[in-house]
C-alpha cells in the first residue's frame, strides 16, 4: 500500500502541474534568478539589510547552490551574525555603492524610509560589468530601489508587488490542478482496490 501511494505521488507530479511554480516570494526571486543566470554557481548575491525577509531570500539562495554570498546592515555586528550563518562576508553598509558592481544579485530590505540603491549608483555599477546582468530584487517597503534603475540595460528589477503577483499566479495554477489530481488518485486507489480485494475476499473464505 505504501508503495502504491508513493508511485501514485509520483506519477501525480509527473502528469499534472500541481508542483510547478514557486510560491513563497523568497522563492520566487530564486526562481527568476536562475531563468537569468541559468547557473547560480558562480553568482555573487548581495543581501542588503539584515532583517526576517532577507534571511529567508539569503536561505532560499544558499540551498539553490550560489557561490557567494555577501551581507550588509546598517549595524555592522547584525551583519556578522547573518554572515556567519550562511558562510557569507560581512560588509559595511557603506561600502555598498562603491562596489555594487561586483555583484550579481542584490537582495534589499532595509527600513531605510528613502532609496538606498539611486539609478546614478546603478547606472555607474552596470558600466563596469562588461554586459553581465544585474538583478536587483527589492524586498522593501517602502522601496528600496528607485524604479528607474529598470529601464538601465541588462538590469533586471523585481519588487515586492511584483514576486507577490507572480507567487499568487502559481499558487491558482496549483489550485487549478486539484480536480486532475483527485481524478487521478482516484483512478490509482481504484485499479489498487482491485488487485487488494480479491486477496482479503479470500483470506476471509479460509477463515
Amino acid at each position: 500500500m505504501f508503495q502504491k501511494s508513493f508511485q501514485a505521488a509520483k506519477h501525480v507530479r509527473t502528469h499534472t502541474a500541481i508542483g510547478e511554480g514557486q510560491i513563497s516570494v523568497a522563492t520566487v526571486a530564486v526562481d527568476l534568478a536562475l531563468k537569468i543566470f541559468g547557473d547560480l554557481q558562480p553568482c555573487h548575491v548581495l543581501i542588503l539589510g539584515a532583517g526576517e525577509i532577507g534571511e529567508k531570500t539569503a536561505r532560499a539562495f544558499k540551498s539553490r547552490g550560489v557561490g557567494r554570498m555577501t551581507v550588509a546592515s546598517r549595524r555592522f555586528e547584525h551583519a556578522q551574525e547573518i554572515a556567519a550563518f550562511f558562510s557569507a562576508q560581512p560588509v559595511p553598509f557603506e561600502s555598498v555603492a562603491d562596489t555594487l558592481s561586483e555583484f550579481d544579485i542584490a537582495v534589499c530590505s532595509t527600513a531605510a524610509p528613502e532609496p538606498v540603491i539611486t539609478h546614478a549608483m546603478g547606472a555607474s555599477a552596470i558600466r563596469r560589468r562588461a554586459a553581465r546582468p544585474l538583478f536587483f530584487i527589492d524586498l522593501a517597503m517602502p522601496r528600496n530601489i528607485e524604479p528607474a534603475v529598470a529601464h538601465l540595460p541588462n538590469v533586471f528589477l523585481y519588487n515586492l508587488d511584483d514576486l507577490a503577483k507572480i507567487a499568487e499566479e502559481n499558487l491558482a495554477l496549483r489550485e487549478a490542478e486539484i480536480h486532475r489530481v483527485r481524478a487521478l488518485l482516484a483512478d490509482k486507489a481504484a485499479a489498487l482496490w482491485q488487485q487488494v480485494e480479491p486477496r482479503i475476499g479470500g483470506n476471509h473464505a479460509a477463515g
